[in-house]
């Protein structure tokens, strides 16, 4: 199976998009899609379920406006979600340049847990959906393994991502 990303940018317009989507762009393959939408509430669940219905991509992955993915996050991600296509997977981030990193363990858990960490499937009927709410990431991972009938991700214990590296709220 060739793994196809469609990586789902919410945005509220923020100066830091730009850095966001040049952290994605040189990384896109052939059949991989970009999708922006604009964020039209606050935590973004409505823009990134829109974001869904447009997604041809056999995997999703989702990005803040203001986060990064490292230069050799996306090959990696393609290269360990080919192991196991059908799988969810999860990855590690970092808060900022040299801050805090956060991994989550197989069964996930509220607070390991964050919109940039984890690539799913791409099968209608088998994803949750993005509440409008804090912690929307931990409803969307929780439903959609829930409707997937697992229990436990493939985890793998390295960074993709940098949360904030600007120090941007």
């Amino acid at each position: 199976m060739q793994v196809r990303f469609t990586i789902i940018v919410p945005t509220k317009g923020r100066p830091t998009l730009t850095h966001t989507l040049n952290s994605i762009i040189p990384s896109l393959e052939s059949g991989d899609e970009l999708v922006v939408e604009r964020l039209d509430c606050l935590f973004g669940g409505d823009a990134r379920n829109q974001g869904m219905r447009k997604a041809t991509g056999t995997h999703l992955l989702f990005m803040d406006d203001d986060d990064i993915y490292l230069p050799d996050a996306i090959p990696r991600i393609r290269s360990a979600v080919a192991t196991a296509p059908r799988r969810v997977h999860f990855f590690g981030m970092r808060y900022h340049e040299g801050g805090a990193e956060l991994y989550s363990d197989p069964t996930p858990r509220a607070t390991q847990i964050s919109t940039q960490m984890f690539c799913v499937p791409n099968v209608r009927g088998k994803l949750g959906v993005w509440p409008s709410e804090r912690m929307s990431d931990w409803g969307f991972i929780q439903s959609t393994m829930a409707l997937r009938g697992e229990a436990e991700a493939v985890c793998h214990p390295f960074v993709v991502a940098l949360i904030r590296p600007n120090g941007s709220d």
